[in-house]
């Protein structure tokens, strides 16, 4: 009776299982937004305040749109990350942005380098400084942006040889025609403030248990 009593009590249900399980994920998803919301809250911002002051025909205004293709192209490519750096475009902003972009005559290299370059914006190279220091950061974002140019080159070559390349008159940017509309998306948005509610409320329940506190 002892022993099975003692192996009752070191094994803990399923469900007791299952619950401390999504209380762990619930306290690293509090604790990864707790370390980066000032950077993300501080891009959008940035980028909310860009888009809507900034007049489009500054950007275009650095893009080549005349002269030899060859030096239109490597410009264009050259230029691409670095508004996607200064108007912190994230994964799902960027396409809209970038189309805005193709639609006032953007060369096609420089469209698809600026889509590569969410991954060396303002606010993420502040936490690669944050969590790698500033050299590293430095050797990343650098080593980033030379391969986002050097991509948008290629991708450009590329679909040129094969003809992929729209000619002719641009088709007006869906970004400039947008409105709200309720669709999939808006239920998975709906969906995900739900889980993510969720996740607060377990966390919330136990602030106290850590990490490793289940294995004792």
């Amino acid at each position: 009776m002892a022993g099975g009593h003692e192996l009752a009590t070191a094994s803990p249900s399923v469900g007791g299982q299952e619950d401390g399980k999504w209380t762990r994920v619930a306290h690293a998803f509090v604790t990864d937004w707790s370390m980066l919301w000032k950077e993300i809250l501080g891009g959008f911002l940035m980028a909310g305040f860009l888009t809507t002051l900034v007049p489009h025909d500054w950007w275009e205004g650095l893009f080549l749109q005349t002269g030899p293709p060859v030096v239109r192209l490597i410009e264009n490519a050259l230029v691409g990350p670095i508004i996607a750096m200064i108007s912190f475009v994230c994964s799902v902003g960027n396409i809209p942005l970038a189309s805005l972009l193709w639609s006032h005559g953007i060369g096609f290299g420089g469209v698809i380098s600026f889509i590569y370059a969410d991954l060396i914006v303002i606010p993420i190279i502040i936490i690669y400084a944050k969590y790698y220091r500033a050299r590293a950061a430095a050797w990343i974002t650098g080593i980033f942006y030379v391969s986002m140019v050097l991509a948008g080159i290629i991708v450009d070559l590329i679909f040129r040889a094969c003809g992929l390349i729209p000619q002719g008159s641009r088709p007006p940017s869906a970004i400039e025609h947008a409105h709200i509309i309720w669709n999939y998306t808006s239920w998975l948005d709906v969906l995900a403030g739900i889980f993510a509610a969720w996740l607060l409320f377990l966390h919330f329940r136990s602030p106290g248990k850590e990490i490793g506190h289940a294995c004792h």
